[in-house]
């Protein structure tokens, strides 16, 4: 991928961004891909590489389904993490990290259609109208944004994927300030637990 416009982007491979500018960074990034692919993309919160990585990540539907195992891009926010497409665990080389996402001047030409074009997907000539399909990470996308300044929150989803000692399960600790409704969203969760599940916006805690 080509990254020698973005003049800053030598200086992004070796910043420590703050976790916060990175959550609101990867949300605003992932809205716009399901915004302009709803019926294709859809968002998931993962934790490979043994639980050390923080990814959003962003998969790829088949005939309209969702598959758990065709992540098309992972949207790290570990401190000099990176927007990784699928294609680069072939190719390598250049990959986007969070200075060039944060410091875009325009969002969609400069970061969204090269992740496009790389992954071949289409780039549309004009972003589609909001959907069902994308109101909720755009919803999300909105939210952080607005708290970033002030009290910074993240976005986490209901069910933990993690590779880590941890093991993977519904977050049950996230669901105890819902007074009477708890048991049924935990086990609405625990019935069907297959992404994207349901998100939820806390309090960033360090």
């Amino acid at each position: 991928m080509n990254v020698d416009h973005l003049r800053h982007h030598a200086v992004g491979e070796t910043m420590d961004l703050d976790r916060s500018v990175m959550e609101v960074a990867s949300w605003r990034l992932a809205a716009e891909l399901i915004r302009r692919h709803p019926d294709e993309l859809y968002a998931v919160e993962l934790h490979p590489m043994t639980g050390q990585y923080d990814c959003l990540t962003i998969r790829q539907k088949k005939g309209g389904a969702l598959v758990d195992d065709d992540s098309l891009y992972n949207l790290n926010r570990n401190l000099r993490g990176h927007v990784t497409p699928k294609s680069w665990f072939a190719a390598r080389g250049e990959r986007f990290n969070w200075l060039d996402v944060v410091l875009a001047t325009d969002l969609r030409r400069e970061i969204v259609a090269p992740l496009e074009r790389v992954e071949g997907l289409s780039v549309p000539a004009e972003t589609p109208q909001t959907t069902k399909a994308s109101i909720g990470v755009r919803v999300v996308a909105e939210a952080l944004s607005m708290k970033t300044s002030s009290r910074p929150m993240q976005a986490l989803n209901g069910v933990l994927d993690s590779s880590g000692m941890g093991g993977s399960g519904v977050r049950n600790e996230l669901f105890t300030a819902f007074d009477g409704l708890e048991q049924e969203l935990v086990g609405v969760l625990r019935r069907s637990p297959e992404p994207p599940g349901l998100w939820l916006l806390v309090r960033h805690h360090r």
